[in-house]
């Protein structure tokens, strides 16, 4: 008698073992699967970031470009070299409207380096300044800004989305 008592007792434990270890396996899968989203996420914020760096370099690269270009070159392109600035704080690029409304002074890269075969397209072109002659002749400051494709602005200019990277660099002459 005692046998089969124990055998329904036994039965009935094994249904709650096995049923805490569903719950356990299903904890962790879900477990798996946030860490796998959230991997993905990174992977794409990383690979976006990287976009606006390459159009912030490509920026620059431009802007660089048009110091040594003949005027007739820089005025085809629209591009102004800025003199110096009094002070420090005057800097055109150190200005938010120099880069946006009706006071913009950045130049726009043009969009002959895109390609029909590219993935992603910037959502804005990348933009460059430059400002001429610090305290020694023939030496430039170049900045440029870079967008990633999910970038978005509000009404006043500023990233509502995406990534912006800025990027300077001095030019000696």
């Amino acid at each position: 008698m005692k046998s089969l008592a124990s055998n329904r007792r036994q039965r009935g434990i094994t249904l709650i073992v096995a049923l805490v270890m569903l719950v356990i396996i299903g904890f962790m899968s879900a477990a798996v699967m946030r860490g796998a989203l959230t991997g993905e996420t990174v992977a794409n914020n990383l690979r976006v970031q990287n976009f606006a760096m390459q159009q912030a370099q490509l920026g620059l690269r431009y802007c660089e470009s048009m110091i040594s270009a003949t005027p007739a070159v820089r005025d085809a392109a629209k591009v102004i070299i800025y003199s110096k600035p009094a002070d420090e704080a005057s800097y055109q690029w150190k200005k938010f409207p120099s880069w946006h409304g009706a006071a913009l002074v950045a130049d726009d890269v043009p969009d002959t380096w895109q390609s029909a075969d590219a993935e992603f397209q910037p959502a804005k072109a990348p933009q460059c300044l430059i400002e001429g002659n610090l305290s020694l002749a023939g030496v430039y400051v170049v900045t440029a800004r870079g967008f990633s494709p999910d970038y978005s602005e509000d009404e006043k200019g500023h990233t509502a989305s995406g990534s912006v990277v800025w990027l300077q660099s001095i030019v000696a002459m």
